[in-house]
């Protein structure tokens, strides 16, 4: 009788570790990367003379889906650029609300998107300056680019 109740313990125990895990795997939030592009700046430094058809990335941000996010990067003004908002699933789809800053000596804007963005698909703004895509690769997407 003490054998038994003892394998049915270990039995338990084996069963919710099991579930415990498997539960725990499931439930990581998944990873999307907001990158930002522009043909202003490349390298840190402001280009005059830069194609309007060459696409640098200025930043590419680590966000979860339904979580706020905020991120700052100073760079001295070369541009400066300052990124928060959410990305929202609602099925297939991301509806977002992300809000854009940046400054830089010759210019400085804010940029408030709240529209539905599609994965993998570029939008633009700023005169066609400025550039970006939300992603599940930590890759910029170059030949969405160019």
């Amino acid at each position: 009788m003490k054998f038994a109740l003892v394998c049915f313990l270990l039995i338990i125990a084996i069963v919710g570790g099991t579930l415990a895990v498997r539960y725990a795997t499931q439930c990581r939030p998944d990873v999307y990367y907001l990158h930002l592009y522009s043909n202003r700046y490349v390298a840190h430094v402001m280009r005059t003379d830069y194609p309007p058809s060459d696409y640098d990335c200025l930043a590419t941000f680590s966000i979860c889906p339904e979580v706020p996010f905020y991120a700052a990067l100073p760079n001295y003004y070369k541009p400066e650029i300052e990124v928060s908002g959410t990305i929202t699933l609602s099925g297939d789809s991301r509806d977002s609300s992300v809000v854009f800053r940046v400054g830089s000596p010759d210019e400085s804007f804010e940029y408030n998107h709240d529209s539905f963005v599609q994965p993998n698909r570029l939008f633009s703004f700023q005169d066609d300056s400025y550039r970006c895509v939300v992603s599940t690769s930590k890759n910029p997407f170059s030949e969405l680019i160019h």
